[in-house]
């Protein structure tokens, strides 16, 4: 069964086929490249674009100063007793081989992989300004490195093979795209995806230390429960803050739904309103963290609250408050990680030290919580505010 994407690509492939594959790839000027690609505009939709690629030195292989490809790879996953996940790299795979039709100036894909690999490059450069323009990038090293269809096995007993799926993998600094196999956009293609995984990558680059903070940590129950709770808290925010990320890029409130099933990625549209609680995560007998969603109801709580501040503020203002919060958050982290819960309350006012808002914008966002004074410092009491219903799975 063809994808939509591979529907929508084969009757424009059809019109160049006679001009035969382009054999050898210069660049234009300023040693950039022009290619005809589908681009998804702020309504969703998507079209045929000619953009221009500003990073890639090597059209073959799509490399450059932004991303490198690799494709065709394997990764192992093992989920240890401890609750924590173990994966690593059992085959790097291949650089790819790109092909193209020329027409012009202009480079065409000349096959369904080529158009995917070269959308994804793209909108990788367009993902590096937008977080640019936040001094979003820094501690990133590049060029960055995306590993594209890449077989991921997991070791629980059945060996099952896990698609359709992307992910930022911290501890080997790489995106790791598995094989696609729906009927909708690929991942690669998908802007407002590629923006939520470059944020994960950001959110890292600013605190690398927590691997360590558990190992060294005492063997209390206490400490452990802290911990425990910090980290559901730590992540459910980077899982927030990476979807209003997705929004705030592509335009799309639901972006994930481009490119996969809703069963999938259930209370995930940053429009449809959500609560704000800090229950979650806890410790069994033996002490080991138990996190029920790995922070997702919490990070749906926190899209949504993005998505109220972009709609009183601007999508651009919203956004630099968030790359505010991060910096005063990622500080209170590591400071007290292990030493007391940092709640809601206490974070929350982070995002308006440099935008208070206004009594409207109050009087919204006092809704979505029921945790008193959660915004203390910047919103009165309402009396007559009730809390928001929670409506997370």
């Amino acid at each position: 069964m063809k994808s939509v994407f591979q529907i929508f690509l084969m009757s424009f492939w059809a019109l160049f086929c006679a001009l035969g594959c382009s054999s050898t790839f210069e660049p234009g000027a300023g040693g950039t490249y022009k290619v005809r690609i589908p681009i998804s505009d702020r309504a969703g939709h998507y079209h045929l674009e000619t953009v221009t690629l500003t990073s890639v030195t090597n059209l073959s292989s799509l490399s450059g100063s932004v991303v490198n490809l690799r494709v065709n790879g394997q990764t192992q996953e093992h989920l240890q007793s401890n609750g924590m996940k173990q994966v690593w790299i059992t085959n790097m795979g291949t650089v790819p081989t790109a092909h193209f039709i020329k027409s012009g100036d202009v480079y065409i894909p000349a096959d369904h992989e080529t158009s995917v690999m070269t959308t994804l490059v793209y909108q990788f450069e367009q993902i590096k300004s937008f977080y640019d323009k936040y001094n979003g990038n820094s501690g990133l090293s590049f060029p960055r490195t995306a590993l594209l269809n890449m077989r991921r096995v997991i070791s629980d007993g059945t060996n099952r093979e896990a698609r359709n799926n992307v992910e930022y993998v911290a501890g080997l600094d790489f995106f790791v795209i598995q094989p696609y196999d729906q009927d909708l956009m690929p991942i690669p293609t998908n802007g407002g995806i590629l923006a939520h995984e470059w944020w994960h990558s950001a959110f890292e680059a600013k605190r690398k230390f927590y691997a360590e903070t558990r190992e060294n940590a005492l063997g209390n129950t206490q400490t452990n429960r802290l911990i425990c709770r910090n980290y559901y808290q730590y992540s459910g925010l980077n899982e927030g803050i990476a979807d209003y990320f997705g929004y705030a890029y592509s335009g799309h409130t639901f972006f994930g739904a481009d490119s996969l099933n809703s069963a999938y990625i259930s209370n995930r549209d940053l429009s449809d309103p959500k609560s704000l609680t800090d229950e979650g995560a806890d410790t069994d007998e033996a002490g080991v963290c138990k996190a029920k969603d790995e922070g997702y109801s919490l990070g749906a709580g926190i899209g949504h609250f993005l998505y109220v501040l972009s709609e009183d503020w601007g999508i651009d203002e919203a956004t630099k408050a968030a790359f505010n919060f991060l910096n005063m958050y990622m500080r209170l982290y590591n400071t007290d990680v292990d030493k007391t819960f940092i709640g809601l309350k206490r974070i929350l006012p982070l995002f308006f030290e440099n935008h208070p808002p206004s009594a409207a914008l109050c009087e919204k966002i006092q809704k979505l919580t029921s945790i008193p004074e959660a915004y203390s410092g910047f919103c009165l009491k309402l009396s007559d505010s009730k809390p928001l219903e929670g409506k997370n799975k």
